[in-house]
């Protein structure tokens, strides 16, 4: 037998286990090529066919090779977009719509809600915690006891699609809400230029604590 018989059958064979390795043996082929040896006597054949295989192995290498950073670079791109879903999250913040002045002492104030984040905010609510002193009256919202000096309102939309809070780049979305406050300003406070009530939003996914501020109408 021939040294480049043996070189043949052993690079077949390399080969052959390689690709059932990698997950690219065809049998019928290499049982051909395992036959076809013993009947090559031409040393340039035989020479040309060892290159030929060995060329082939090399490009389903780079080829397989090839798939392979491709699948780890889906991988990648994958988990970054899953990462970056994780950190989204809504920033809810409420504004005046509208401040009233209602007679010598009074005002009304009506609400919008703006979400100046990078998700969606589907459930939420929000608390108003306003000072008993100041005598809040409240349309269109639950009110709750907080505390003997202070008082809270609650207003909330769960599951209604027309309230869903969404967002754009320039963080302007926002909604108007269909409820209000009246407050009566006591004479101590008239001096105040500004009127600052807390406040606290639960959303779907977070909880966020401002203070919704006021400019006082009265203020002189």
């Amino acid at each position: 037998m021939s040294k480049n018989k043996i070189k043949l059958k052993q690079t077949i064979f390399l080969i052959r286990e390689y690709l059932i390795q990698e997950g690219f043996y065809c049998k019928g082929i290499f049982n051909f090529l395992a036959k076809a040896w013993n009947f090559i006597s031409d040393k340039t054949v035989q020479s040309i066919l060892i290159l030929s295989i060995a060329i082939w192995g090399v490009v389903v290498n780079i080829n397989n090779t090839s798939i392979a950073e491709k699948q780890t670079e889906s991988v990648i791109k994958q988990e970054k977009w899953l990462n970056e879903e994780r950190e989204r999250k809504a920033d809810l913040y409420l504004f005046l719509t509208d401040t009233q002045k209602i007679g010598n002492d009074k005002i009304r104030i009506t609400f919008g809600i703006r979400n100046k984040g990078n998700d969606i905010a589907e459930k939420w609510q929000f608390r108003l915690f306003i000072a008993s002193s100041l005598d809040p009256v409240e349309e269109e919202m639950m009110k709750f006891s907080n505390s003997e000096d202070e008082m809270g309102f609650k207003f909330a939309y769960y599951n209604t699609s027309e309230k869903i809070i969404y967002y754009n780049q320039k963080g302007n979305y926002f909604i108007k809400l269909g409820c209000s406050i009246s407050l009566t300003i006591p004479e101590e406070i008239k001096n105040k230029k500004i009127i600052s009530i807390p406040y606290i939003i639960n959303h779907d996914r977070g909880e966020i604590e401002r203070k919704l501020i006021i400019e006082n109408p009265y203020y002189n």
